[in-house]
């Protein structure tokens, strides 16, 4: 009988933490995020301009290369993420800007950069989405992924659809 209680005890907690494992979208706000791409190892990261000090360049950087910063604030406003450089003014607070993506012209690819927060604006918003072990972070206003190369670039292309798996698109 005791044996039995266990069992069912176990079996009890097991289940809700299946179901909520296997979510697709994660739901934790968090200043320490970091992004690193599948294929390539590295780190979705940001850096500043040492001339006018703003945030001005996003790309891909070897995680531990203490050049540019790879720690981002994942922040939900109620219908997505929003990805944030973790990155204080000289009055300590949060820095503003949103990693945003836009299609200029008909590249196939969108641009990705930053630019001020504003509310509600599906250019600055991503959906976190779990798949093959990682996450795929897709662009709200288009449905792209985000996307990066060997070469250090970001971008974000169409999502080549369920059960592809393309690794450059794959962050953890």
């Amino acid at each position: 009988m005791k044996k039995l209680a266990v069992r069912v005890a176990t079996a009890a907690l097991a289940i809700p933490a299946l179901i909520f494992g296997m979510s697709g979208t994660s739901y934790a706000n968090s200043d320490d995020i970091t992004w690193r791409d599948d294929a390539t190892g590295l780190c979705l990261a940001w850096d500043i301009n040492p001339i006018n000090g703003f945030i001005n360049w996003v790309g891909t950087r070897n995680c531990d290369s203490g050049r540019g910063y790879t720690r981002w604030r994942d922040v939900w406003d109620g219908s997505a993420w929003r990805e944030k450089p973790a990155y204080t003014n000289s009055s300590g607070n949060w820095v503003d800007i949103c990693l945003t993506a836009w299609k200029p012209g008909s590249t196939g690819t969108d641009s990705v950069y930053f630019e001020d927060c504003s509310a509600n604006n599906p250019w600055q918003q991503w959906q976190e989405l779990q798949i093959f072990g990682g996450w795929h972070l897709k662009h709200v206003q288009d449905g792209y992924l985000l996307d990066s190369n060997g070469g250090g670039s970001v971008y974000a292309t169409a999502d080549p659809g369920p059960g592809t798996n393309n690794h450059y698109q794959l962050w953890h």
